[in-house]
């Protein structure tokens, strides 16, 4: 069995240039853990939900760190200078900034084992899927995996 087989095919990416907030909404509002980063039908990263919460990308945007600003910037009537431009470059963030340009693909012809390995020895949930043209054409998901078992 192949992952064609159980990948879902409708898939929600972003671009490299959404903000943030939009991309963190279709997270939310569509109840998934990760979503591929896709410029010119190929995948460039992805964005997980544990993006939003480290600092290890080029912005240090950080979600914690986002709510405490906004949480100190609604006591103050107006916003010193220096916070103001803070403020800025997190609301102007985008899924580029914060996304893991390196990420896991699979292809559609390689194994469920392989597939089930993978998830095994990772902390992953979502794998964007690539043809042959290495364009994105389904994603991958540990729901996925356990629809499977259901059969």
């Amino acid at each position: 069995m192949q992952i064609q087989d159980i990948m879902t095919k409708k898939v929600i990416s972003v671009s490299p240039e959404m903000k943030m907030c939009e991309v963190a909404e279709i997270l939310t509002s569509n109840r998934i853990h990760g979503v591929p980063v896709v410029e010119n039908q190929k995948i460039v990263g992805i964005v997980t939900e544990a993006d939003f919460f480290t600092k290890e990308s080029s912005l240090d945007f950080h979600l914690p760190s986002y709510i405490k600003f906004i949480e100190n910037s609604k006591l103050a009537e107006k916003l010193p200078e220096d916070k103001e431009s803070e403020l800025e470059k997190l609301m102007s963030a985008t899924a580029r900034d914060i996304m893991t340009s390196d990420c896991v693909i699979f292809k559609t012809t390689d194994s469920i084992e392989d597939l089930f390995d993978f998830f095994k020895k990772t902390n992953h949930h979502t794998v964007p899927v690539i043809d042959e043209r290495e364009f994105l054409v389904g994603v991958v998901t540990l729901s996925d995996l356990i629809k499977m078992l259901k059969v």
